[in-house]
């Protein structure tokens, strides 16, 4: 079994940055092979799953600390949300949402919120019938409840199939919003 010591050294061998441009912005990129770091992101998110909260509070701690493994656990999480196409593929979006789980607090909430967009809609499109379940049991794990990540989480798929069933807007020249069941054939006028 990879030691954490070992991911991050591993890790750092295959990251590398561009030159900044002109304003000083450059960009992370990996070069070589990262299946085994993305064995490891799964080992720890399956510990996150199975822990107790001092044991999802230390891997949030390893996955948090460096800014390389904040970024690839990023990454992470979009893989995984890629990765999702059909029914079966719970074990992906499960990885996902721990992934989220872990590094959300320590992320800024607009990359939070696409995480979960993300994972969201590929679940839906696959078909898994107990995304809404599966958000929410994630969600609980999160060690900071009142924090940014575990709220959205839980919210998240509520959210998303409200605003798909019933659309609220306000018509031009009124204060007053009307609700528009989806597919009335009414448009908002711009």
């Amino acid at each position: 079994m990879t030691t954490f010591a070992e991911f991050e050294r591993k890790l750092k061998a295959v990251v590398r940055r561009t030159q900044p441009d002109s304003v000083g912005n450059w960009t992370r990129y990996l070069s070589g092979s990262v299946a085994e770091l993305e064995e490891f992101i799964e080992e720890l998110c399956h510990a996150f799953l199975r822990g107790d909260l001092s044991h999802r509070e230390a891997v949030a701690e390893l996955l948090t600390a460096d800014d390389d493994v904040l970024w690839f656990t990023a990454r992470f999480i979009s893989e995984q949300a890629r990765t999702v196409k059909g029914e079966a593929d719970c074990g992906p979006l499960l990885l996902g949402l721990a992934a989220t789980a872990i590094i959300g607090q320590s992320s800024d909430p607009r990359d939070v919120t696409g995480w979960i967009d993300d994972l969201y809609y590929a679940a839906r499109t696959a078909g898994i019938c107990d995304r809404e379940k599966q958000f929410q049991n994630v969600a609980n794990l999160v060690v900071s409840q009142a924090g940014y990540t575990a709220t959205r989480m839980r919210a998240y798929p509520a959210l998303i199939e409200a605003h798909e069933t019933q659309k609220t807007i306000v018509p031009k020249g009124t204060n007053h919003p009307q609700e528009i069941k989806a597919g009335d054939g009414r448009r908002a006028s711009s």
